[in-house]
């Protein structure tokens, strides 16, 4: 009994974990293709979608 316990706590443990390193990476990446220098036109923000439909995003 103890050895699941053990067990489940490590599992829960890990996906924590990774919830936080996820959650970190969001708020410091909040998004790596926009450049905060730069406009993008409604053409590039289309072909950016496009791009993304094709991969199923």
């Amino acid at each position: 009994m103890n050895k699941v316990k053990y067990t489940i706590m490590g599992i829960a443990l890990f996906v924590y974990t990774l919830a936080v390193i996820g959650l970190t990476t969001m708020i410091v990446h909040p998004n790596p293709d926009y450049d905060k220098n730069t406009t993008l036109t409604e053409q590039e923000i289309d072909n950016m979608c496009d791009e993304r439909e094709s991969v199923g995003f």
